[in-house]
């Protein structure tokens, strides 16, 4: 998303609103795939944003969300939207996590790097998780099972006072 909001050369426009991935259920709908009240989610590389008024056919940026009983529909923004994608393919598809090799994974806390770790966990990794605060660190340690490295403001600059 960062992208979108800077002059750096890319594909995106940059922009004072935010691009992203968004469930939401449709109030009014003509198209039948969509019906009303019905679950969708927008592309992040589709121009719309905000809200959206679609003529025809309405096909390409939107499409329906299914209905998974076990899971929330927040699921939809992370594990299962943007964040997760990419820690799934970026890992699986790119890293190729072998079992007993060891996964250094930046922003551990954060939304795609704390799926990165546990996706590696479940390959066999030992995952070590660098994080910004004590706080943080205390947290992939307990809660998922990283093992942490000083917090990035824990550790010395080589500054004098």
């Amino acid at each position: 998303m960062r992208v979108w909001m800077t002059d750096f050369p890319n594909t995106c426009l940059p922009s004072k609103s935010a691009k992203s991935c968004a469930p939401s259920a449709s109030p009014k709908s003509a198209n039948p795939a969509i019906p009303i009240s019905k679950k969708a989610t927008k592309s992040p590389a589709s121009p719309v944003s905000g809200y959206c008024l679609l003529a025809g056919e309405g096909k390409g940026a939107f499409q329906k969300l299914p209905s998974i009983p076990f899971l929330s529909d927040t699921n939809f923004l992370n594990l299962l939207g943007i964040n997760g994608l990419t820690a799934y393919f970026g890992l699986l598809e790119i890293g190729k996590p072998q079992s007993g090799e060891t996964l250094v994974v930046s922003a551990a806390a954060g939304a795609t790097g704390s799926i990165v770790g546990q996706l590696g966990k479940i390959h066999g990794c030992r995952v070590v998780g660098i994080a910004g605060t004590d706080e943080k660190c205390k947290w992939i340690k307990d809660d998922l099972g990283f093992r942490p490295s000083p917090s990035t403001t824990s550790i010395p600059t080589g500054k004098p006072s």
